[in-house]
Parts: structure tokens; C-alpha cells; sequence
């Protein structure tokens, strides 16, 4: 069995914080069950990460893509 979780907001936001463009890849399979990564959560981290960021005043360029299998 594949189970997924996803990162703590913060972490992701250090992660990616040194970028102007992000690309968010999702999967409709496992991790949709496990709510961790499919289209929704996808749109979801994707809103919060452009909030996280006009917050601080630094512009960036997200774009989504969910896959139908890894």
C-alpha cells in the first residue's frame, strides 16, 4: 500500500523561496487517496503559496499539472 503526506507549509515555502517560477505536478492516483497530492491539493498549495508570497511582496510565476499516473 502507498500512502503520501504532504510537507508542512513552511517547509515547502523554504524550499522554494530562492524561485520566481514554480511548477506544482500532482498525481489522480495514490496520493489522491491519501489527499496529499492529487488536483485538488494541487490547487489548494498552489493558493497558498501565491498568498504566502504577494504577502511578502515577491512575485511569482506558479503553474499546475496533474498527471493521470506517475
Amino acid at each position: 500500500m502507498i500512502t503520501a503526506e504532504r510537507k508542512p507549509m513552511e517547509e515547502i515555502t523554504e524550499c522554494v523561496k530562492p524561485f520566481e517560477r514554480i511548477l506544482l505536478v500532482g498525481c489522480n492516483e495514490c496520493v489522491t487517496v491519501c489527499a496529499a497530492g492529487g488536483r485538488k491539493e494541487v490547487g489548494l498549495l498552489s493558493s497558498a503559496l501565491q498568498m504566502h508570497f504577494m504577502k511578502e511582496g515577491k512575485p511569482v510565476e506558479i503553474k499546475e499539472v496533474t498527471l493521470e499516473r506517475q
